[in-house]
């Protein structure tokens, strides 16, 4: 009986000691500190990889009259792989047959923007007629294809600067400047940086 009594009483203080010692260092540990502890890790996101060098790209892409199927698109991807969007040009309006093409669309879609933005590029003889130029403005904005002269399309992480490098009319005596016989645009994609706010007085 007196040694059952004994054995309580040790694990008694044993539990006790264990209990005191677990306070102790719980007191140790400041209120930050416990919350920085459970805080979850958050990772990198889309916006973060498109602010890095790697979302950068460089494109040129040439139609010559005859390709009826011209449809130019080229992925936007992060070092690792991941897919951010697309940026592109196709035809956008023919004149009675595949090979008379008198507008262009040069577009850029942004996965994290949800939406595509979209130029219309017309010949001389489309922007300068009116019924044309009505149907083609319910495509996206239009503009005059211009050799040499810049445009951009803007989402809210990246931009994509493009211009007209080439370009050539067919020779049609009735529609002067109405078809494109070959037109080369550039591409070139920047990523935005993220911005900073203000700086908090010291």
């Amino acid at each position: 009986m007196f040694v059952l009594v004994l054995l309580a009483l040790v694990l008694a203080a044993l539990a006790w000691r264990f209990w005191t010692r677990r306070r102790s260092a719980n007191a140790q540990i400041s209120p930050e500190e416990t919350a920085q502890a459970v805080k979850p890790k958050v990772e990198a996101g889309v916006s973060e990889e498109i602010g890095s060098a790697s979302a950068t790209g460089h494109w040129i892409t040439t139609y010559k009259m005859g390709e009826s199927a011209y449809d130019e698109s080229f992925p936007i991807e992060t070092a690792s792989g991941e897919y951010l969007g697309e940026c592109g040009v196709g035809i956008s309006e023919l004149l009675d047959s595949p090979e008379r093409v008198t507008a262009f669309e040069v577009w850029l879609f942004d996965k994290s923007d949800i939406r595509t933005l979209t130029k219309v590029l017309l010949s001389e003889h489309a922007f300068r007629d009116e019924g044309l130029r009505a149907k083609l403005a319910a495509k996206g904005e239009i503009m005059l294809a211009e050799i040499g002269k810049p445009f951009d399309l803007d989402t809210s992480n990246m931009q994509v600067q493009a211009q007209v490098t080439e370009l050539e009319y067919a020779a049609e005596d009735e529609l002067p400047n109405a078809v494109f016989s070959k037109l080369t645009i550039e591409l070139m994609l920047e990523a935005k940086q993220e911005a900073t706010g203000p700086e908090t007085p010291k």
